[in-house]
């Protein structure tokens, strides 16, 4: 199959087949989701980051942890 096939299935970072795709085959399960948020939030912070917005310290300020 191609690289960007479809699969429920991806290998974790143990290389342990877990399923990430709900059987919808549309959403995220939650091992899912926090693969894609492992995978893009670092991304996304550094990005708010070189504009000015400091998300983590904005977050420390308001007390949220």
């Amino acid at each position: 199959p191609p690289p960007d096939a479809y699969k429920p299935f991806l290998p974790n970072a143990k290389q342990t087949l877990v399923q990430v795709r709900a059987p919808d085959g549309v959403h995220f399960t939650t091992i899912g989701y926090d693969m894609v948020m492992d995978a893009f939030y670092p991304a996304i912070m550094d990005s708010l980051k070189q504009r000015g917005r400091d998300v983590a310290a904005e977050c420390e300020q308001m007390g949220a942890k």
